[in-house]
């Protein structure tokens, strides 16, 4: 049996205990070489490669340790937190911010297995950490949920404990995020959801709605589940309502759209189609509505505008390099050019004038919107330049509006004759439907 060196456990303790890693990682890695059962040599060897952010280092020097050191609990936290520093770490972002919809990538899916193997392996002891549980789960299902691996992901975020989960916002670069409860409550209703898992995702729906009635999550996966059980006019009225009482989301227009489009009623389906893609924000993910819109275009023997809306799907999964996505779309539109090129007037679209024709097809969404409002013409009775919103007085009543619905470069003012339209919204201070003016125009 090794001697035990007194002298420079007592050396290694000390420079740990003063914060010099790097001469504590060389002190202890030489205890260890010399007691190499030593529970404790291994796991302050870990520590310190940790604090070095050495901690791939440190994964290499677990693998060679003994099930008997392995099974100690202190190594097992170590050796964990280094595994999530190596292989989690980086994927623990995706499931801070709110992200509905899944990356059209080609996964390595052997990488994937082994993520759950390690994830299965730190959460298997008895003892792990709390906190390293959680991030390991989180981290795993915001992997599961962008492969579309819904079982995986219900299989993990039952390894939590809700009552364990803080209920606080977090913050996240500078801004507050959701509670660690309400991403699992998240992770478990969406993967319920689309486990088809009815009857339990309704009960986590309706917490969610009792315990974050600002979240429009979890009403929107309610109407979801209503529709897929059939309940269609329901569902359609449960995300009109979302629609209007929350910020407006391109995701909620789709899925209006998309019942309206499946009950036959194309003309709304098409004008809420539009209002999806014609909203601001990173309109990447929408590709695969914009092959619905194409699809809805062909149908009705517009087909330059079809052409264009696959054209625009396919730069965007071209832009984030989707091989998979911008294949399938490529063989899409040259099958579409082998039926109709005789009605095209321009055959080849280049990456190039993507800009341009993002323009043109948002043009035509905004005015296909513009064309199903009603148009009014009145004058500007107050306005708060402060709070940023106002008064139109029209022959049928004031009409509120905000200043972000102004024509740009154009400031209002008292007395100010304007044209604009009426669109439905919610005032949330009377807690009633109500209208408001857009796309506000100074009469000149």
């Amino acid at each position: 049996m090794p001697e035990y060196n007194n002298e420079l456990d007592q050396q290694a303790k000390a420079y740990f205990s003063q914060g010099d890693f790097v001469q504590a990682a060389s002190l202890y890695k030489q205890l260890y070489d010399q007691s190499p059962n030593t529970a404790f040599y291994a796991n302050h060897y870990i520590r310190s490669l940790r604090k070095l952010n050495k901690s791939s280092v440190a994964v290499e020097f677990g693998r060679l340790l003994s099930k008997k050191v392995l099974d100690n609990a202190y190594v097992h936290t170590s050796l964990g937190w280094a595994i999530y520093d190596t292989y989690f770490k980086k994927h623990s972002q995706n499931n801070q911010e709110e992200n509905t919809e899944t990356i059209p990538s080609s996964p390595n899916e052997v990488d994937f297995a082994h993520l759950q193997k390690r994830a299965a392996y730190i959460l298997s002891h008895k003892e792990v950490d709390n906190l390293l549980r959680k991030k390991i789960v989180f981290a795993l299902c915001a992997q599961a949920k962008h492969r579309q691996k819904w079982q995986i992901m219900y299989n993990f975020a039952s390894q939590l404990d809700p009552e364990k989960l803080s209920t606080q916002e977090e913050d996240f670069n500078g801004r507050k995020s959701r509670s660690e409860h309400q991403r699992w409550l998240e992770a478990m209703t969406r993967s319920l959801l689309e486990l088809e898992q009815y009857e339990e995702c309704q009960t986590f729906t309706q917490k969610g709605c009792e315990l974050y009635p600002k979240e429009k999550l979890f009403p929107w996966w309610e109407a979801i589940r209503k529709q897929k059980q059939g309940k269609i006019e329901e569902a359609l009225t449960d995300l009109l309502r979302i629609n209007t009482r929350f910020a407006e989301e391109w995701y909620i227009q789709r899925d209006i759209a998309q019942i309206y489009e499946l009950t036959q009623r194309l003309e709304e389906a098409w004008l809420w189609y539009c209002k999806a893609a014609a909203l601001p924000g990173d309109k990447i993910m929408r590709y695969k509505m914009l092959i619905s819109m194409a699809q809805y275009l062909e149908h009705h023997d517009r087909l330059q505008e079809a052409y264009e809306h696959l054209n625009l799907a396919y730069f965007y999964c071209l832009q984030e390099q989707w091989e998979a996505a911008a294949n399938n779309l490529k063989g899409q539109i040259d099958h579409f050019v082998q039926q109709h090129s005789f009605h095209l007037t321009q055959l080849e679209i280049e990456p190039k004038d993507y800009a341009t024709l993002e323009h043109k097809c948002l043009r035509l969404w905004q005015s296909t919107i513009s064309a199903s409002r009603p148009q009014r013409v009145g004058t500007i009775k107050m306005f708060n330049q402060e709070k940023g919103f106002g008064f139109i007085q029209a022959e049928d009543g004031d009409t509120h509006f905000q200043v972000r619905n102004f024509q740009r470069r154009v400031t209002p003012q008292v007395g100010m004759r304007v044209q604009f339209e009426i669109e439905s919204s919610y005032d949330r201070s009377k807690q009633r439907e109500s209208t408001k003016a857009v796309n506000i125009k100074p009469i000149r």
